[in-house]
This record gives structure tokens, C-alpha cells and sequence, in this order.
């Protein structure tokens, strides 16, 4: 496929602002630096060690951490509004963000998005997070929004029945596992090693 047929993928901020280091912002890094396909982050400023160390993201402009630090509610809010305002452009794309809050949705209008479900553990254990009732209710609505037209990307069995568990509100005969994995972090060390092309399927179904 050709670069100008290709989807436009836009990632948001949400977990560039949340975590320094992490598996989730590493499961997005790895995805990106390695996606053949249009994409863009809406990220001005972090201080991820992950989206710093791969230099990922136009729009980002290195700040030293203890400036960060000072300013971060500062910087975060201009995340958000970088975010809001790509998620309103003209240019077709497919959304996928990177956490659970739902505030794209006012703004995604009729593009798709794709969400995933990194665990459940604010469901199984929700005595051990503060913000575990919020976070719950946050992903409970992405999903079900996401649920009326899309088929579902899984990355295990185990998540997929955990969900269905949960909330029973999954059609099984529209998912299907997607595993997910990440490179070891010797491997990822290694300069030098040519990077495998990055297999994750996103389907824009309407």
C-alpha cells in the first residue's frame, strides 16, 4: 500500500503524562518506532523515557526535568489541548489512545478508534488504587461506546474472559486475541539490531 493510501493514525497523550517509565508507554513506544503507516502523537511536552529515548513525536520539544517538574500541570494541559485539536481536523484518521478517559469522544466525531485493554486489575483489586472507581468507569464507557460498531482486539484469553466476566456486555463472536509482547530489554539495548516490522492489524471498520 502506498504511503498516501495508508490511515492516518493519531495517538494521544494520556499515558506520556501519567508515566515515566512503564509497560504501557513502552507498549506504545514500540509500537510506534516501528509502524510503517502515517501516525502522530499529540505530545508537546513529557519527560517518558521511552518517547524520549526513540525521539518519537513532531510535536514534542525537549524540556530538562526539573522544568518539567515545576510546570507540570502546565505542560499536561497543553497535551490535552494539542490532543483536542487534532482529534478536530478535517484529515480522516484512526484514534488510538492511550489510556482510558473519555474525553475524545466529544471531539472524534465519525473516526474510528481502536482502544486496548492493557488488564483489569482496577477491577479485581480496587482497594489497592485511589482512583480505581474513576478509572473503572472510564473504561467501562470507552469500551462500550467502542463495542457498538467495532470488533474487539484481544490480547490474550485470559483478558477477553476477564471482561466477559465482568460485564458480560461483549459479543465473543466478534473478538479475537491479539497477543501482546514486547521486545526484552537487552534486545531493545542493542542498537544495532534491525528492527522487525511492526504487526499489530488495525481495521477501520465503520
Amino acid at each position: 500500500m502506498s504511503q498516501s493510501h495508508q490511515p492516518f493514525i493519531l495517538y494521544d497523550n494520556q499515558i506520556f503524562d501519567i508515566q515515566r517509565f512503564g509497560g504501557i508507554s513502552r507498549y506504545f513506544c514500540e509500537i510506534l518506532r516501528r509502524l510503517n503507516m502515517k501516525k502522530d502523537i499529540a505530545v508537546r511536552y513529557s519527560v517518558n523515557y521511552y518517547l524520549t529515548t526513540y525521539r518519537l513525536g513532531k510535536h514534542r520539544i525537549p524540556l530538562p526535568r526539573f522544568i518539567f517538574k515545576h510546570y507540570r500541570k502546565q505542560c499536561q494541559n497543553q497535551n490535552k489541548e494539542l490532543s483536542k485539536n487534532l482529534l478536530q481536523q478535517s484529515n480522516k484518521y484512526l484514534f488510538h489512545p492511550t489510556y482510558y478517559d473519555p474525553y475524545f469522544l466529544k471531539y472524534i466525531g465519525s473516526n474510528p478508534y481502536v482502544i486496548t485493554v492493557h488488564d483489569m486489575i482496577h477491577e479485581r483489586f480496587p482497594s489497592y488504587f485511589s482512583d480505581a472507581s474513576e478509572i473503572i468507569a472510564h473504561k467501562k464507557e470507552v469500551i462500550t461506546h467502542f463495542l457498538m460498531p467495532l470488533q474487539d482486539l484481544f490480547y490474550s484469553q485470559s483478558w477477553l474472559e476477564s471482561i466477559l466476566q465482568e460485564w458480560l456486555i461483549l459479543n465473543q463472536s466478534k473478538s479475537r486475541i491479539q497477543h501482546h509482547s514486547q521486545v526484552t530489554w537487552q534486545y531493545a539495548q542493542h542498537q544495532s539490531y534491525s528492527q522487525p516490522p511492526c504487526r499489530l492489524e488495525y481495521s477501520i471498520l465503520k
